[in-house]
């Protein structure tokens, strides 16, 4: 169900449409069984963009796969929590917007799936 009025799976499975700018602000994906963290960095040569990060004491890689790369508005943020499964937050703002987002998507995509991640780790037994 979308978290701001956007069409069911517009935006990812937890999703916020931003009206203001017409179009998905942050998609996150919960879960991506059978994409790992080492499919992510064999799929790097594709990518405009590619830093390795820790999440929550979680491997994880900042990436963009648009030209222009993180500069132009889009970062997500993949998190290894298993050998074959992934959580990705993608930030996506449009760099000619006047959000304040825009220019640090990366810094957006990091502190949600940091918050997501503390959320997780505190339900876990």
């Amino acid at each position: 169900m979308p978290l701001n009025g956007g069409e069911e799976g517009e935006c990812g499975i937890f999703e916020t449409f931003d009206f203001a700018i017409g179009r998905c602000g942050v998609d996150i994906y919960p879960l991506q069984v059978g994409v790992g963290l080492e499919d992510v960095y064999r799929g790097r040569a594709h990518d405009t963009a590619f830093t390795p990060i820790h999440i929550a004491h979680y491997p994880a890689v900042e990436l963009s796969t648009v030209p222009g790369g993180i500069r132009a508005g889009r970062c997500t943020v993949q998190i290894g929590v298993a050998d074959h499964s992934t959580i990705a937050v993608t930030a996506d703002y449009p760099p000619f917007t006047d959000s304040a987002f825009a220019s640090d998507p990366c810094g957006d995509a990091d502190t949600l799936a940091t918050e997501i991640m503390g959320q997780l780790l505190a339900g876990s037994p």
